[in-house]
């Protein structure tokens, strides 16, 4: 951490002090850091702030002298002097703390020796100044002997030593405040984010003053309820005397680790393991819980099973004679295991070629679907037309509605077809997983979705996330993104205010994707059926589509070992999320 000297010194309580010592020594002073801001003066003489820092060609002959002592401090022991071409003396002393440089003590505008007055005199003639008030200025600065600042110096070389111990004593203050806060706000982390539960009680009827998320769930109570409730309201097999006489060894001790039982919220009790330490500067417990109701139950299993064990023992010690006879019928089981087993794998080799003829005939029937099906529908659609083309005028209306209603339900089988062998090919394609820009990819989609879905006409405000990506195959995640931002635009298609959102947010430790709009939605009780092939939550003459769509989402998400799930609300609109699986 960068600290400066206003960090590290009382900058008010020095200028007091310079004050002082000035009305003692009559000598100007300052401090100014390595940027040059002027943090303390005292003093400073009119002759330099009145006349030559004024001049422009006085002012470069004073900005030479600090570039001078700036350019000099290393050889500071314990100051740098200079005396100007206007005929005053200047020195600095560094303030170095901790090995840093911070910046200087300056000393300076004084004579070693009695003014030449005729020098200032002509300098009041050379730069145009008043030659009575310069004068004045000129007898105002301070006259030291050599001998008092050689005394003064030795006295900054101790005060800038006592300045660079105080800072350092409070940046070691600062740093050590820092890692004291640091290590408090840790420790409250991992306090409140461990799996077992936590709480501080008083030593005053063991009141809860603290506690984190994983004692509340223990327990069944919110933090709030908790902080007025004490130990013994959750404590379920300990008296009281217990507890006092409990609370007295653990003081006596500083710690104690023990089993307990205790009452959740719903009356249910459960065993924990219990360790607690007491702070008797701040008369506070400390107490970490662990539930163990699963142990005491794989406890008493083992124990169950050792006694089976033993009983199991007896019977085999009392059927050791017995078991020679058994040797000729053990050499029989095995012949009858290994025939078992040449059976076993001929049933294998039967079942895995069954198979592989189940899916050539599944391949055999996609073809046919594919192409001996639609050739009929083709023709269906086709002849439909052509008879309403042809005798247009030989129908009556109702005869005309007909016609278009068997092209109307030719296509949407057509479409049904389509959707078929898509959602048979999801489960066959081989998977290539590559990174995928999803932004851009649903960019693109967006762009051909908004001429195909909505016209373009229509207004939709789009919102997507930039920099998504993620590991999967490029072609299937496209199917994903175009179902769900399709779907999102077709339910918003009634709403003049229509909003569509791609994102991510992380749900339990997960990233997870979601397209949410603000469309039609629809009734979450329903909601386990939106997954399943041809289901749908809107009459087609509302929202077009086959119900297949989602069913295609779901298979592609779970081949990429994710998950997929839906929030809506009718009128609302709804939200699909969906994760993949991420490497570790």
């Amino acid at each position: 951490m960068k600290y400066t000297l206003q960090d590290l010194i009382d900058m008010e309580q020095f200028q007091n002090l310079q004050d002082r010592l000035n009305e003692i020594y009559s000598f100007p002073s300052a401090i100014i850091d390595n940027d040059g801001n002027i943090l303390t003066a005292t003093a400073w003489q009119d002759i330099c702030t009145q006349f030559h820092r004024k001049n422009k060609d006085c002012e470069r002959d004073c900005l030479h002298s600090d570039q001078y002592i700036l350019s000099h401090l290393h050889e500071a022991n314990p100051a740098v002097s200079y005396r100007c071409p206007r005929g005053l003396v200047d020195n600095a002393t560094p303030i170095i703390i901790d090995g840093i440089h911070y910046g200087n003590f300056f000393t300076g505008q004084f004579f070693l020796e009695k003014p030449d007055l005729e020098f200032f005199r002509a300098q009041a003639m050379q730069f145009g100044f008043d030659e009575e008030t310069y004068l004045k200025a000129v007898k105002k600065v301070p006259i030291w002997t050599q001998e008092q600042l050689n005394s003064y110096l030795f006295f900054i070389k101790g005060l800038i030593a006592v300045i660079s111990e105080s800072g350092l004593k409070k940046l070691k203050e600062i740093e050590a405040r820092k890692q004291t806060e640091e290590s408090e706000e840790l420790a409250d982390t991992i306090l409140r984010q461990m799996h077992d539960g936590f709480w501080i009680t008083n030593a005053r009827g063991g009141q809860i003053i603290d506690a984190n998320e994983a004692m509340c769930r223990m327990l069944g109570y919110t933090r709030d309820e908790l902080l007025k409730m004490s130990v013994a309201d959750v404590e379920a097999n300990d008296s009281p005397g217990m507890v006092a006489q409990r609370i007295k060894q653990i003081i006596q001790a500083g710690s104690a680790n023990f089993e307990s039982r205790f009452r959740r919220k719903d009356g249910a009790i459960f065993d924990a393991e219990v360790s607690v330490t007491y702070l008797p500067k701040r008369k506070l417990f400390f107490g970490f819980h662990r539930d163990i109701s699963e142990r005491k139950r794989q406890e008493m299993q083992v124990h169950a099973s050792q006694i089976e064990l033993q009983q199991l023992l007896a019977e085999a010690d009392q059927s050791r004679l017995t078991l020679l006879s058994v040797v000729e019928d053990e050499k029989m089981a095995e012949e009858e295991i290994r025939q078992l087993n040449e059976k076993l794998e001929q049933r294998v080799m039967e079942r895995t070629a069954q198979l592989e003829t189940a899916n050539k005939e599944l391949e055999a029937f996609s073809y046919s679907v594919s192409h001996d099906l639609r050739a009929p529908l083709r023709g269906i659609d086709g002849w439909s037309q052509a008879l309403l083309e042809d005798y247009h005028d030989q129908l009556d209306e109702q005869g005309q509605k007909y016609i278009e209603r068997v092209r109307s339900e030719t296509q949407r089988m057509g479409h049904l077809i389509d959707d078929l062998l898509q959602l048979s090919r999801l489960t066959r394609a081989e998977m290539v997983k590559e990174q995928v820009d999803l932004s851009a990819l649903a960019h693109t989609i967006i762009n051909r979705l908004k001429m195909t879905v909505t016209g373009t006409l229509r207004k939709v405000d789009i919102n997507i996330q930039a920099g998504l990506t993620a590991e999967g195959d490029p072609r299937l995640l496209e199917v994903v993104l175009v179902n769900l931002l399709g779907n999102a635009l077709k339910f918003t298609g009634k709403r003049a205010d229509a909003r569509i959102e791609f994102g991510s947010v992380e749900l339990q430790g997960q990233r997870t994707f979601f397209v949410r709009d603000n469309g039609a939605g629809f009734d979450m009780a329903y909601s386990q059926k939106l997954f399943g092939a041809f289901q749908r939550m809107h009459k087609t003459a509302e929202f077009p589509g086959t119900g297949v769509g989602l069913a295609i989402v779901q298979r592609i998400i779970h081949r990429h070992g994710g998950r997929v799930w839906v929030e809506a609300e009718v009128g609302r609109g709804a939200t699909f999320y969906f994760t993949l699986e991420e490497k570790i």
